[in-house]
């Protein structure tokens, strides 16, 4: 499920400042200062209370997003500051939506993928923030399981037509709120 915004908003705000594609690394979040009070209207967002399964993405969190939660707010801070408070929303976000599971005896390991796990400085906030709540949980980058993090998402599709092929369940009711487990997916020859 999707627990925030991920990398959008970190992507958007340094390409319209920065006129680059992605902040690398998190280089120029890192000389920001988070903002607590922007961090807090951020987290207003009903999305974030919602339980799984959710989701989400560009249609919802956007520039114009960003600007109807905080307004006037953002003209008043540098921009890096923002930079490294829409970094903490992600790492915040991530950790929270995952505090259930996290928080038990034997938690699961967390493996991170997509842009988000090529930028050290969200990976580092993720790492704090899941510490101060399990020191016990193992943080991953999917490279270490051999699947480039650019290709998780195109894998897991190919997994479920897998699925589909052989008339196997591609769902995880658990995960999804399905009423149980189901073939996905159909075959239409052109």
């Amino acid at each position: 499920f999707d627990t925030g915004p991920a990398n959008t908003l970190l992507d958007a705000w340094v390409s319209r400042h920065l006129q680059r594609p992605f902040d690398e690394n998190g280089d120029w979040a890192q000389t920001g200062t988070p903002s607590t009070v922007l961090l807090n209207q951020l987290l207003a967002e009903p999305f974030f209370r919602l339980p799984p399964p959710k989701s989400t993405g560009i249609e919802q969190f956007n520039l114009d997003w960003l600007t109807h939660r905080a307004g006037a707010l953002l003209a008043q801070l540098p921009p890096s500051h923002v930079q490294a408070t829409l970094t903490a929303l992600t790492a915040h976000t991530l950790t929270e939506a995952l505090h259930p599971w996290l928080n038990r005896a034997n938690p699961p390991n967390i493996v991170l993928a997509g842009g988000g796990a090529r930028n050290a400085y969200l990976i580092d906030l993720i790492h704090q923030a899941v510490q101060k709540i399990n020191p016990s949980v193992v943080l991953q980058l999917s490279d270490e399981l051999a699947i480039d993090p650019q290709c998780v998402e195109c894998a897991a599709f190919a997994w479920l037509a897998r699925q589909f092929l052989l008339g196997l369940a591609g769902n995880a009711p658990s995960v999804t709120g399905a009423r149980g487990a189901r073939v996905l997916g159909g075959f239409y020859p052109a």
